[in-house]
């Protein structure tokens, strides 16, 4: 199998197996010991463990979270994902009898990802997503109030 192919079918499964099934336990497996991401997310190392806790925060807050590659580009062991992300803000204000009343919403943003790959692992990623375009939809959701 060629080098280029190796490591598109590596992403591939990365964002199948690993992202989209929000497996936290199976990204070590494709990434490097040495691993870093970036940008650097307040509070979050940028390594394995704090990209595990990073994307952990991203399926709480969108439990049925999803990416899907638009466009792959293989440049020999750097690979560039764009994808559209999509998800449900499961939202929520507590009604009447301490109810949760779901006030959620479908968002969708675009983003990228761009990885280095070195012996058949993820040795750097580098994410950058339309943030302006997910604030801007959470900014939408509904304002309600409801009377205990």
């Amino acid at each position: 199998m060629m080098l280029a192919e190796s490591n598109q079918k590596l992403l591939h499964a990365f964002f199948q197996d690993a992202l989209n099934a929000h497996n936290l336990h199976l990204i070590a497996s494709y990434v490097s010991p040495d691993f870093i991401f970036y940008p650097r997310v307040a509070g979050f190392p940028n390594t394995i463990e704090g990209f595990q806790q990073m994307m952990m925060v991203m399926f709480i807050q969108f439990p049925d979270l999803t990416y899907t590659p638009d466009r792959v580009e293989v440049r020999g062991s750097r690979v560039i994902v764009d994808w559209t992300a999509r998800a449900s803000h499961p939202g929520g204000v507590i009604g009447r009898k301490g109810m949760l009343i779901q006030i959620g919403r479908k968002l969708a943003w675009n983003g990228a990802t761009t990885v280095h790959i070195r012996d058949g692992k993820i040795e750097a990623l580098w994410i950058d997503q339309d943030d302006g375009s997910l604030r801007e939809q959470l900014d939408q959701l509904p304002d309600i109030t409801c009377e205990n």
